[in-house]
């Protein structure tokens, strides 16, 4: 059975190569609307762009918990053990440790703070945005004018396919326009949501078969495609303990190891006691265990600060919502009692783009809001 390979934007056609001749060989009658070259010319720069950045973004979060670990460690290794043998005359080892310590923690807080790097944040976000309405405009276009694509006649489809292109145009500069993502940010009733517009004074004389097509592009290409990303999003694999892959991965990739530091912090605490108990004050290694404890317990605080940092519990809820929504809704786009009624079809395609626009919006309030901090 020929179907489209599993991967991201094939919902819009980005792949020559895969994508466009599956349009073509699954849904002939409509795959002129379903793949719009200027689009995706449009798309691809600000989905690099924001891939690019996501990834420094990243980086530099899991540098400032890093630095802040490190920060710590050394405070707590110079209060727990005595480092004056190791001081010379002109240098104290504890103050020396002392100035490390501060260093590593400021340089922390500029790293989890945004404040060194806050601006590659922004740009990631402007730019994933950016994206993501040019997918939500493509099939918005679509929706609000799905009879005149459906339609046979040569001159409404030539009609419709230069008023798509003045309305790219003018989307691409509503989206460039500095305090876009601002207005995103403050759009509480969604009122940002539809960018295309239904084009005014063409004919709308839809061929049944050809709009039969359009219905299945759009189950598969728009309800399905982001349902499965969501699922996606929301599958687990791998060993239980790695920080890659899924956002369900990564979480529970960080439970696991906080549980297992945990454990270990207990553990050893415990040890320290017991051997302090027994054997006295000086008994041997429990300043040892007693550090190993607190390294536990650090830690497990900067596991938080990851968990945190990357939002994966609002991730993780925002995701499962949206595959529920996706669900539901492609449920009632293909139920036999409103495939007769156009108004029926149109108000389920439209709070599927109220859904998509809402999930975007969320994704990027969460994200301007995160830190890295311990």
């Amino acid at each position: 059975m020929n179907t489209l390979k599993p991967k991201f934007n094939t919902d819009i056609g980005a792949d020559q190569k895969v994508d466009q001749p599956y349009f073509k060989s699954q849904f002939p009658l409509v795959s002129e609307f379903l793949v719009w070259p200027e689009l995706i010319r449009a798309f691809q720069t600000p989905e690099a762009e924001a891939i690019k950045l996501k990834q420094k973004v990243r980086k530099n979060g899991v540098r400032a918990i890093l630095f802040a670990l490190t920060g710590l460690i050394v405070a707590t290794a110079k209060t727990v053990f005595d480092f004056s043998p190791l001081s010379t005359d002109g240098m104290d080892f504890d103050d020396i440790a002392s100035v490390i310590s501060l260093i590593l923690l400021v340089i922390a807080v500029f790293f989890g703070k945004g404040i060194l790097f806050g601006k590659n944040r922004d740009v990631w976000l402007r730019n994933r945005l950016r994206a993501e309405r040019l997918r939500q405009f493509h099939f918005q276009f679509i929706m609000l004018n799905s009879r005149a694509v459906a339609t046979r006649s040569y001159a409404v489809r030539r009609e419709l396919l230069e008023a798509r292109q003045k309305q790219l145009e003018k989307t691409i500069k509503r989206l460039n326009e500095n305090g876009y993502k601002q207005s995103v940010l403050d759009d509480a009733e969604l009122s940002e949501c539809f960018l295309a517009e239904r084009v005014s004074g063409i004919q709308e004389d839809a061929d049944t078969e050809a709009f039969e097509q359009l219905k299945k592009a759009l189950t598969e290409l728009r309800f399905e495609h982001q349902r499965g990303y969501a699922l996606h999003q929301l599958e687990k694999s791998g060993s239980g303990l790695s920080l890659r892959g899924s956002i369900a991965d990564r979480a529970r990739g960080v439970n696991n190891l906080e549980f297992i530091a945990t454990l270990l912090l207990l553990s050893l605490q415990l040890l320290a006691v017991l051997l302090t108990i027994v054997m006295a004050q000086d008994a041997p290694f429990s300043q040892t265990f007693a550090f190993a404890a607190s390294v536990a317990a650090i830690i497990v605080v900067a596991l938080k600060s990851y968990e945190e940092g990357l939002h994966l519990p609002q991730d993780l809820a925002r995701n499962r919502i949206y595959a529920a929504g996706c669900s539901k809704l492609q449920k009632e786009f293909q139920a036999p009692s409103i495939t007769d009624s156009e108004q029926a079809l149109d108000d389920v395609l439209r709070r599927m783009e109220e859904l998509a626009y809402f999930e975007t919006r969320e994704f990027v309030i969460a994200h301007s809001e995160s830190r890295f901090s311990l």
